[in-house]
């Protein structure tokens, strides 16, 4: 179906063409018609889109002003539990270099030193946020294995032999 409006004198016509068809698809021919809606009938059309337009943003408006706080509520609840998971994850490495320190009382400044020395050079070279904040975790960390070390072994004076 095709419609074409148009105005001829101040008023508005519709041209409609509709093919006609058989069963098995065959065209038959069409047909043609000119139609014109009185002002009445277009105020009408009008009020219908208005009406159906501020529907429209009626639900869209009520969904946000209802759905807006929940989602506000939720991105707080987010943040707080991801500062509080990186607050532990800071806690957790914190007690794990304590560890390491107290098995070696010059572990703990040199573990300082090699995070340090890593953020500085990773920041050198142009690495990515979120690969120096892993690279500030291994650093820190770097001397763990030395938990599992047997003290005469960890804390002998001079050079390890076989």
């Amino acid at each position: 179906m095709t419609a074409y409006p148009e105005k001829i004198e101040a008023v508005q016509l519709y041209f409609v063409q509709v093919p006609l068809h058989t069963a098995d698809g065959r065209a038959l021919g069409q047909v043609l018609a000119l139609y014109a809606p009185t002002a009445r009938h277009l105020q009408a059309c009008d009020q219908r889109i208005a009406r159906a337009t501020g529907f429209a943003l009626a639900a869209v408006l009520v969904t946000a002003f209802v759905l807006y706080p929940v989602m506000l509520r939720r991105m707080r609840r987010v943040t707080t539990l991801s500062a509080s998971l990186l607050d532990a994850s800071i806690e957790t490495i914190r007690v794990l270099g304590s560890a390491i320190a107290e098995r070696d009382a010059d572990t703990d400044a040199h573990d300082y030193r090699v995070t340090i020395y890593s953020m500085r050079l990773a920041e050198a070279i142009g690495l990515d946020a979120h690969t120096i904040q892993a690279l500030i975790k291994c650093a820190f960390l770097h001397d763990v294995g030395k938990i599992g070390i047997q003290d005469h072994i960890l804390l002998k004076p001079g050079r390890l032999t076989l």
